[in-house]
C-alpha cells in the first residue's frame, strides 16, 4: 500500500531562510488538531523513547521495563503505554502513522434473561457482572458490538472525516497557529513581518508524508518555528542546531518560570486543593540536587498515570502561554476558529477536552483535574427485539448500523449501565491505580521508576560519583496542586525534573 500524502504550499523568505506561513487543505488541519487528542504514551511510542523531549520517555521506560508481579492484578500497562482515546476512529491522524497496538474489540454485556425477557434488553454493561436492573441477575452474556466502517453514513449523520470543513483553504503559521485563509489576512502578515521586498519570497510545494508527520509531531514539542525546522532544516544546518543549542540553555535557565495560577487558567479551580502526596528526597547539599527521592505507589501512579494525559487536556493545566513548543498554538488556533468551520457533526471538546477511554482509571487519585463530566454513552439496539430474538444479541455505539439479524437500522437508545466507584465486579474492578501498594519505588531525577532495593541504591550511588556520604541530606516534601503542575511542566522539558521542582524554588524564593 503505498505511503499516503498531503500538500503543503510553502511561502518562503530566502533571505532569512524561514518559512512565513504554508497554505494547506483540510487533511493538513485535521492533522495537525488531531495531535491534541494524541495521549503522551502513545507520542513516545511514535517518536520513541530517546527522542522525546524533557523525562516523559524515562517514565515510559521505567513503566515498560517495571515487572509484572509489581502492577495491580486488574491493571493492565497497555493502558498507559498504548493508550486509546474514546473518540478512536476520529483522532486518528489521517496519515497512517503507525499505531502502537491494534485496538481491542470493546465488550458489552447483557441481561443472561434478555433472551426472555424483553425488558433485560434496555440495558448493556461495559463491566461484566453489574446487577441488571429489571430482574438483578448478573449482566454476563457477551453482546456482540458492531461499528460503522470508514465514511460509512449512519442515522446520526457520522461517517464525515476529520474536524474541519473542506470548502476551504487554510494558512499555517510557522508555529503552526491555523486560520482560514483570507486576502487581507496575507497582507496583514507581510506587513506583520515587516517585509518590503517582496522579490525574496518563494513558493515552495512540499509533501507531508509520515516521515515528515514524525518530524513535525517532534519539532511541535521543542519549537517555535515547527515548519522551518522540518522542511528547510538541511538548508539551515548548523545555524538550526546553535538555535536548538541557545533555546535548550534559555529552557534550563528559566525551568521554574510557570505562571499557572488561577488567574491565568481557571481549569486549575477545579483541582483538588487539600490532597497531597508525600516523597523523601535524597538531596546532595554541595551540588543543590536530588539524587533521588523514595515513594510510594500514589505518586508512582501520579508519574505513570502522566502518560494517558492527551495533549489537549495537558495544554488546558499548564496554559496555552506556558505549553513547550507549538503546541499551545494549534490549541488556540481551534478554541478561536468560528464554529462555521467545523464539520457539522464534530465538536471542539473532542480535541480541545478529549476524554480517555479509561478515563477513570488514569485520572483517579492524581491531581490533575478529571475534565468536564462526559456524557452517559449512548448505545443502539435494534427495534424487532420482541419480534426477533437474535437481535437481542447485538448492539452499537453508533446510531443507523444495520442489524445483522433483521437488517434494520439500530436506532433504539439501550442504557449503558457503570459500576459505583470501588464496586467490586466480576473482572476485579474496583481496585485503585497501577502499581502494587506494598512496595516503596525510588524516583530518580529524571523519574525514571524502580522499586527499592539496597543493592539498587548503591548503584544509584556509584552511578552518580557519590564519594563522601556527608553531603547528603534526607528531606521530606509534599507534592500538592501546585507541585503536581510545576512536575507535569518540567517533564516535558527537563532531565532534572525533582530538582527543577523542589530546589530551584527554594533557591529562588532565598535569592
Amino acid at each position: 500500500m503505498a505511503e499516503k500524502t498531503m500538500a503543503l504550499k510553502l511561502l518562503i523568505d530566502t533571505k532569512a531562510n524561514r518559512v512565513l506561513f504554508a497554505e494547506a487543505g483540510k487533511e493538513v488541519v485535521d492533522f495537525l488538531f488531531s495531535l491534541l487528542a494524541l495521549p503522551l504514551g502513545s507520542i513516545v511510542k511514535l517518536v520513541s523513547k530517546e527522542q522525546m523531549v524533557g523525562s516523559i520517555g524515562s517514565i515510559y521506560s521505567s513503566l515498560e521495563n517495571l515487572d509484572s508481579t509489581y502492577m495491580q492484578p486488574n491493571k493492565d500497562k497497555d493502558i498507559l503505554l498504548s493508550p486509546h482515546l474514546q473518540q478512536q476512529k476520529q483522532c486518528q491522524n489521517h496519515l497512517s502513522l503507525p499505531s502502537s497496538a491494534p485496538a481491542k474489540v470493546k465488550a458489552y454485556y447483557g441481561c443472561p434473561n434478555a433472551p426472555h425477557k424483553v425488558q433485560c434488553c434496555n440495558y448493556v454493561s461495559e463491566v461484566c457482572g453489574i446487577h441488571c436492573p429489571s430482574c438483578g441477575s448478573r449482566m454476563e452474556r457477551v453482546l456482540k458490538c458492531l461499528r460503522s466502517e470508514p465514511g460509512m453514513k449512519t442515522g446520526n449523520g457520522e461517517g464525515e472525516d476529520g474536524y474541519v470543513k473542506g470548502v476551504v483553504t487554510y494558512t499555517v503559521m510557522d508555529d503552526l497557529f491555523v486560520m482560514p485563509m483570507s486576502s487581507i489576512a496575507s497582507i496583514t502578515l507581510l506587513n506583520k513581518f515587516n517585509s518590503k521586498n517582496v522579490n525574496v519570497f518563494e513558493e515552495k510545494y512540499v509533501t507531508l508524508g509520515v516521515q515528515e508527520a514524525l518530524e513535525l509531531l517532534k519539532a511541535s514539542f521543542d519549537s517555535k518555528t515547527v515548519l522551518t525546522d522540518v522542511f528547510l532544516a538541511e538548508a539551515n544546518g548548523e545555524a538550526t542546531v546553535l538555535r536548538h543549542l541557545i533555546e535548550l540553555g534559555l529552557r534550563f535557565l528559566c525551568t521554574m518560570a510557570v505562571a499557572c495560577s488561577s488567574e491565568k487558567t481557571g481549569f486549575l479551580d477545579g483541582l483538588c486543593t487539600n490532597k497531597t502526596m508525600t516523597l523523601k528526597l535524597v538531596v546532595h547539599t554541595k551540588a543543590n540536587r536530588v539524587m533521588f527521592a523514595e515513594a510510594d505507589k500514589q505518586v508512582v501512579d501520579f508519574l505513570f498515570g502522566l502518560l494517558a494525559l492527551p495533549l489537549g487536556s495537558i495544554v488546558k493545566v499548564l496554559g496555552k502561554d506556558q505549553m513547550v513548543g507549538s503546541i499551545g498554538c494549534i490549541y488556540s488556533s481551534l478554541e478561536n476558529l468560528d464554529s462555521t468551520y467545523i464539520q457539522p457533526d464534530q465538536n471542539k471538546d473532542i480535541l480541545l477536552n478529549p476524554q480517555l477511554h479509561q478515563q477513570k482509571q488514569c485520572l483517579n487519585n492524581f491531581l490533575l483535574p478529571s475534565p468536564a463530566t462526559a456524557k452517559p454513552k449512548a448505545c443502539y439496539g435494534c427495534h424487532y427485539i420482541r419480534c426477533e430474538i437474535l437481535c437481542r444479541d447485538y448492539v452499537s455505539e453508533v446510531r443507523g448500523i444495520g442489524c445483522p439479524s433483521c437488517g434494520c437500522t439500530m436506532e433504539r437508545v439501550v442504557k449503558c449501565l457503570h459500576p459505583e466507584p470501588k464496586m467490586k465486579t466480576v473482572n476485579g474492578g474496583g481496585e485503585d491505580g497501577y502499581v502494587k501498594d506494598v512496595v516503596t519505588y525510588t524516583i530518580m531525577d529524571d523519574l525514571c521508576v524502580i522499586p527499592i532495593s539496597s543493592i539498587a541504591s548503591i548503584t544509584v550511588f556509584n552511578k552518580l560519583n557519590v564519594k563522601n556520604a556527608d553531603a547528603l541530606e534526607e528531606k521530606n516534601v509534599s507534592l500538592g496542586k501546585q507541585e503536581a503542575v510545576e512536575l507535569l511542566k518540567a517533564s516535558l522539558e527537563s532531565k532534572t525534573v525533582l530538582t527543577d521542582v523542589f530546589l530551584a524554588n527554594k533557591e529562588k524564593q532565598t535569592n
